[in-house]
């Protein structure tokens, strides 16, 4: 399944590592994926999409086979996959990004608008344009699923952390136990990333005012069953960005990129024909 080079770029002092095949002459399009992941979480979606896309994926900084230096958090991120779409010289490219790397995407749209051709997000989680009272309804979900991991993070047991992150994001007990072997070999792969999200400081002002100033092509969404936290902060995206177009996906969670790649790229591909 896998066949796209890795590939080697330095930015903001870091080496970082993405997924490309070729230089074509098609639209660049560029996938960031969440939380205990990395590049290689897109290869199905990458093959469905080629026919239609230049793809590519980029390893945040800390995940997979990028450098883990410097700090861990939404900014320094979003300063990354600025920089590395200007390093590449590729604009303006498609943005695809799910749960922590939306929140990403978002940013980076928000500081270099010029960069992006358009934004498809699937579940954001940083919830700082939430009104007052959905503000409420996040924090007592964020504290049912993020609690137990701060309480474990003083032990560092980190592969039962992996599983209570997974177990909390596929909205069920035992969620990360049901998946196939090589993606939760993939996850623990990346456990090391959860103690460093869990403390990571950076809190860009990412307001629901400055969402009004998007004027990019965008679409949001977020699964019928996912965890009220990624459907608040979704749904309030969504309802701020101007030009976006919402979706709720039925009978999905919050894993619905890992589980159905198919047809999650057939999303991706009827937005970007459109827009």
């Amino acid at each position: 399944m896998i066949r796209y080079q890795k590939k080697k770029i330095v930015v903001n002092g870091a080496q970082l590592e993405y997924l490309h095949n070729h230089e074509d002459h098609k639209t660049p399009l560029l996938f960031l994926h969440g939380a205990l992941a990395d590049s290689c979480m897109w290869n199905r979606h990458m093959i469905e999409l080629e026919d239609s896309v230049s793809p590519m994926a980029l390893s945040l900084r800390h995940f997979g086979g990028s450098a883990k230096i410097g700090a861990f958090g939404i900014e320094t991120h979003a300063n990354d996959v600025i920089e590395v779409v200007r390093k590449i010289g590729c604009s303006p490219v498609h943005l695809v990004a799910w749960s922590y790397g939306a929140d990403v995407a978002l940013l980076a749209v928000l500081k270099a608008p010029e960069l992006f051709r358009s934004l498809f997000l699937y579940e954001l989680g940083y919830p700082s344009y939430l009104t007052e009272e959905e503000l409420v309804l996040f924090m007592a979900d964020a504290q049912a699923m993020f609690g137990p991991l701060f309480e474990l993070a003083g032990k560092t047991k980190l592969p039962e952390m992996v599983e209570i992150l997974i177990d909390g994001s596929g909205n069920q007990k035992g969620y990360f136990a049901s998946q196939p072997e090589a993606v939760r070999m993939a996850q623990l792969a990346q456990a090391d990333t959860i103690i460093k999200q869990l403390n990571q400081n950076e809190k860009p002002d990412i307001n629901a005012n400055a969402l009004t100033a998007i004027k990019l092509p965008a679409h949001v969404a977020y699964g019928e069953y996912s965890r009220p936290l990624f459907q608040l902060v979704s749904a309030s995206a969504a309802r701020n960005i101007p030009n976006c177009q919402s979706e709720i996906i039925t009978g999905v969670t919050h894993m619905f990129p890992i589980e159905q790649p198919v047809v999650f790229s057939a999303k991706i591909k009827h937005f970007i024909l459109s827009v």
